[in-house]
């Protein structure tokens, strides 16, 4: 008798479908892709050597190992000329750029960027808009900490050849991401649709997920699992199927596989392919204008152009009535500057009537403002006069007192200036009709002075108690994060711009709808919709703040 003590069952899945899921090159299609690649050459006429695809993804996804298998396919051996793993942060720490050589002194019209990959507490913020823009030069180091790149490591000019054509993301799968990951990713996508960029997915490490994969990468064309985790990439991040492309990287092997070149020469085949889809699209935009962008560009000046309108004509209800909106703040915060911003927008043109007479008081000596100054916004015909202050300090400055008095319509003496142009249109009994009260975003974050602070706590305060609604301006935010300089409307994805609102409102109790982030004009000789529509978006709540107050004040008197 037979006596069975103990079973082990090592392998039963059942995870292969009858059929591949995705097409298999056969060795004779494999050998046809590699002729068409070495033989490719970049679109004429865009002035490019190479096609640009940055790599990019979380530290030890394989970005180096992927280059390094792309590379091998086109050589007798596995071959590592980026350096791989051993390492528990990023073994990329610089930006390198990798051409793929096929014989001696012939190489692929693909140019390889290969940069650190980011971590929960490590994202690019301040350098994935220059890295598109082709302005980070190559080998620039990665700081371990978020800071902005020195002015030596950024070109202030560059052409289409040195920007990325395609982003091409390499990812396992989704549901090893954590909270902060997911963030950088969205940030990361999104300032790429912003910028325009096609991308692509590359999945790494199935031979991880399933075991026959490593025994026979060809498994995956059949594998259930890949399927599956390729299904789930194409809807993490929001891209079609065919635009995930499954890999196998060389790791320790050290003979080559068709296999894994077979996936490789797919993957690669298809990110040119996609390469030179966006580029022949930008090849017809430089000789000839799509009808369709010139109407979505022309529909974008049209909305500024009706804000602007909508404006002039909420302020024409206003001839009867002289509005006068104060500008309170530290020092430093650039009140002036918003002030001829304010009116840039509204212009449509740069002014300089701040900053050239209110921010020295009518002297080209004094680099900060010191005098009290009312300016007209608008044309001749407004009667909308925003007031410029000088800033709280920690010791010195305006006061709680004087701002009191300011709003009475009574100027202490020390901040007159009777030469001072245009003339201060502010006098005794003249009524405030709102507060703006004006931080930046470097002073917020670091922590504002306790004096200064208090001052400000214990102003609005006492504003609130004489009925004076005030509205916060949060400067500065472009100076934090690079990416504002493809569209300033960015400003409110930054992390940096966030945690400032969320200061403010914390320390002096503004609404989130009271908080407006703006980025003033500095040394532009133009204006930009974008940021005239988050200046504009401001005006229109301080009007909007003003005509409240003024219908409060009829229906009282009617009553």
């Amino acid at each position: 008798m037979l006596l069975v003590k103990k079973i082990e069952v090592f392998h039963v899945i059942d995870d292969e479908y009858p059929e591949p899921w995705r097409t298999k090159l056969e060795d004779e299609h494999v050998e046809e892709i590699k002729k068409q690649l070495k033989e490719k050459k970049p679109i004429r006429g865009l002035g490019i050597k190479k096609y640009n695809v940055l790599l990019i993804g979380t530290i030890g996804v394989g970005k180096s190992s992927f280059y390094n298998t792309l590379a091998t396919a086109f050589r007798d051996k596995v071959e590592t000329f980026a350096p791989t793993g051993g390492s528990k942060g990023s073994v990329t720490n610089q930006i390198k750029a990798y051409t793929i050589e096929y014989e001696k002194d012939a190489e692929l019209c693909v140019r390889i960027f290969d940069i650190r990959g980011f971590e929960s507490q490590r994202g690019y913020e301040h350098e994935l808009a220059l890295i598109l823009n082709g302005q980070l030069r190559i080998g620039y180091q990665f700081p371990d900490k978020l800071s902005k790149p020195a002015e030596e490591d950024i070109c202030k000019t560059t052409t289409l050849d040195d920007q990325i054509h395609l982003l091409c993301f390499l990812t396992g799968p989704p549901e090893n991401y954590n909270t902060a990951q997911i963030e950088e990713i969205d940030n990361i996508l999104h300032i790429t649709s912003v910028k325009g960029l096609p991308k692509v997915v590359v999945a790494t490490k199935f031979d991880e997920q399933c075991l026959n994969i490593t025994e026979d990468v060809d498994h995956l064309y059949k594998c259930k699992k890949s399927k599956e985790t390729t299904e789930d990439i194409a809807k993490f991040f929001k891209i079609q199927e065919n635009h995930v492309l499954p890999v196998v990287n060389y790791t320790s092997e050290n003979v080559k596989s068709k296999g894994i070149e077979r996936l490789a020469l797919q993957a690669l085949h298809k990110m040119i392919e996609v390469t030179e889809c966006f580029l022949a699209k930008h090849k017809d935009k430089k000789t000839k204008p799509d009808a369709f962008e010139e109407r979505k560009q022309l529909s974008k000046q049209q909305e500024i152009d009706v804000k602007v309108r909508q404006l002039w004509e909420e302020m024409a209800k206003f001839e009867n009535e002289t509005f006068r909106i104060l500008c309170i703040g530290p020092m430093h915060s650039g009140k002036s500057r918003f002030i001829d911003s304010m009116s840039s927008a509204l212009m449509r043109k740069i002014t300089h009537k701040a900053e050239g007479y209110g921010a020295c008081g009518g002297r080209s000596d004094c680099p900060n403002t010191e005098m009290f100054q009312m300016y007209k916004v608008g044309d001749k015909k407004s009667n909308v006069y925003f007031g410029d202050t000088p800033g709280f300090e920690t010791t010195g400055g305006i006061t709680k007192e004087d701002i009191l008095s300011i709003v009475e319509g009574n100027v202490p003496k020390k901040f007159s200036f009777k030469d001072a142009t245009p003339n201060v249109q502010l006098g005794k009994g003249d009524k405030i009709y709102c507060v703006c009260v004006v931080f930046d975003c470097k002073s917020v974050d670091a922590g504002l002075p306790t004096e200064v602070k208090t001052t400000i706590q214990t102003v609005l305060k006492s504003l609130s108690q004489k009925n004076i609604p005030c509205i916060a301006i949060l400067t500065k935010g472009d100076e934090e994060s690079e990416n504002t300089q493809f569209d300033k409307l960015l400003v409110f994805e930054s992390k940096h711009v966030k945690r400032c609102m969320t200061a403010l409102k914390t320390e002096f109790h503004f609404n989130l709808n009271e908080i407006f982030p703006v980025i003033n004009y500095i040394d532009e000789n133009n204006v930009d919709d974008g940021g005239d529509k988050l200046l504009l978006d401001a005006l229109s709540k301080i009007l909007e703040l003003v005509r409240d107050d003024l219908d409060g004040t009829e229906e009282k008197v009617s009553n």
